[in-house]
């Protein structure tokens, strides 16, 4: 964020900042699930106030959210072997149908990690990162399921600064149409105790364009307890809830642009794609990104990474996106069908064995059943994990 870091402030700033939040924003935070996740409520009149504050001048002004992380504490290693639980995958809507893909889930007991996947492997990781079509913005963003990604929009309260990042629709329950899925760095300040506000996500922005408008939120957010806590990067995911109703379009956004569906505890050596809202180009290393359009990777894993012991390990592979793509929906078995989000755009490392990996490797949370539990939580969907 602008002349801010995400990850680093004071724990007696975060004191004080959750005083702040309680009297001047009353953000009522609870724990869900035993302490697992935080929330915010949903408050009458805040998608409103929300929309009238997202000026074009504000829009415009929206820093893109930080991506750097020092090398402090981490090991790069390879994959285990196998996945950490029965491979599965679930959810996912057509706007044309109003069906939900697969609503009790799919689930590939006795799956081994397949066997036609990428293995691990050196430095950076394999990928193709390009500007989506030629000139950027044809095809049209409205083709599904790149319709589900746009732009999401949000202001610290505490810093008083704007900042931009990527989320995707999702469903997992055709009564639960509202739901965006970003990265939990995009959500709230991680280890600061605090959440955003302010959100507004804008799908198939393209330039000055909102061909579908933008929907606000209704007050409703959630991430993991050891992210908002610890900014513990291996649940660095986030969810939030949207108004029933846009600026253009009076009905749910999944209504209108589809939503993704959620895979997990799949083997980590995969090809995967993600759309972003790159803002920062490097010179001679990644396309010449604007913010206003979508940038494609197509990559695959390479190797996990221990930060400080916590499990499990994040992985890690070649992209060119930067500084706007956070939160970024990494999706496994992607085609004109849809696809199922399997990790998410978090971090690149400023230093350690690679060197600075700025617009060359990404990391991202491995997404296992307590991530499933986070998206059936916000989702309401009612299979299993």
């Amino acid at each position: 964020m602008q002349n801010q870091n995400w990850r680093c402030f004071s724990r007696v700033i975060a004191v004080a900042t959750v005083a702040l939040l309680v009297v001047s924003f009353t953000t009522l935070a609870v724990a869900q699930r035993a302490g697992q996740f935080t929330s915010t409520s949903a408050k009458v009149g805040e998608a409103a106030a929300t929309v009238a504050y997202w000026t074009p001048e504000r829009l415009a002004a929206a820093v893109p959210m930080d991506l750097a992380r020092p090398n402090t504490g981490a090991v790069r290693m390879a994959a285990p072997a196998t996945a950490s639980g029965m491979p599965s995958r679930a959810g996912g809507y057509s706007a044309l149908t109003g069906q939900v893909n697969e609503p009790q889930g799919t689930h590939f007991a006795g799956a081994t990690p397949n066997e036609n996947a990428p293995l691990d492997g050196p430095y950076p990781g394999p990928n193709n990162t390009f500007f989506v079509g030629n000139p950027p913005g044809t095809p049209a963003y409205n083709r599904y399921p790149l319709s589900t990604v746009g732009k999401l929009f949000g202001h610290d309260p505490v810093s008083g600064g704007n900042f931009s990042c990527t989320a995707t629709v999702t469903v997992g329950n055709s009564s639960v149409l509202n739901v965006i899925w970003t990265a939990g760095h995009c959500t709230a300040n991680g280890g600061a105790g605090y959440f955003y506000n302010n959100f507004l996500f804008c799908p198939e922005l393209k330039g000055s364009g909102k061909p579908v408008g933008c929907w606000a939120w209704n007050g409703s957010a959630t991430v993991f307890t050891v992210w908002i806590n610890n900014g513990d990067l291996t649940r660095d995911e986030g969810v939030i809830s949207l108004n029933h109703t846009g600026t253009k379009f009076a009905s749910d956004v999944a209504a209108v642009v589809g939503g993704l569906g959620f895979a997990w505890n799949w083997g980590r050596d995969q090809h995967w794609f993600h759309f972003g809202y790159p803002c920062v180009a490097v010179a001679g290393i990644t396309p010449n990104w604007d913010c206003v359009h979508i940038g494609e990777t197509v990559a695959e894993h390479r190797y996990d990474v221990n930060i400080n012991g916590n499990s499990p390990f994040v992985n890690s592979w070649g992209s060119g996106q930067t500084e706007g793509s956070s939160g970024s929906a990494v999706q496994l078995f992607h085609s004109d069908a849809g696809g199922f989000i399997n990790s998410n755009v978090s971090f690149y490392f400023t230093g350690g064995p690679n060197g600075n990996e700025h617009g060359i490797e990404i990391q991202g949370p491995y997404y296992d059943s307590t991530v499933c539990s986070l998206w059936q939580f916000g989702t309401g969907y009612t299979g299993t994990c």
